[in-house]
């Protein structure tokens, strides 16, 4: 079984017992490989190579290392598998060449919630 399935079923386990609290923020480290250039233009590869893949979101399940397009696609596809509405959106205040991006999550009342899992990452 994938890192990702197994994290996917654990979760919906832990959420009917206890109510569910996501530990990601405390699963994955930034990568230092992105950090050392900044927004440079040697980041776009590192940059672009994250994507919505399911093997680019296996690796970094297995690696435990992220940057922020890579954990929020991770964190898309474990929501979505449990029923919240969770989309991926581009920080549209950010200009560089490598832009942010965050998830907003739509409760079922209709109010949104910006998430921005790497702000948790220890």
């Amino acid at each position: 079984m994938s890192k990702l399935i197994y994290y996917i079923e654990n979760m919906k386990e832990y959420i009917s017992r206890e109510g569910g609290i996501m530990d990601l923020g405390k699963r994955f480290s930034f990568n230092s490989k992105f950090m050392q250039f900044g927004n440079s233009k040697k980041n776009p590869n590192l940059y672009n190579y994250h994507s919505r893949n399911l093997i680019d979101l296996e690796e970094c399940m297995e690696t435990n290392i992220v940057i922020c397009k890579s954990v929020v696609y991770i964190l898309e596809y474990i929501l979505k598998k449990i029923g919240v509405n969770i989309r991926t959106v581009i920080d549209s205040n950010d200009y560089r060449k490598c832009r942010h991006v965050y998830n907003i999550i739509t409760s079922k009342e209709g109010k949104t919630y910006m998430v921005d899992l790497q702000e948790d990452m220890v």
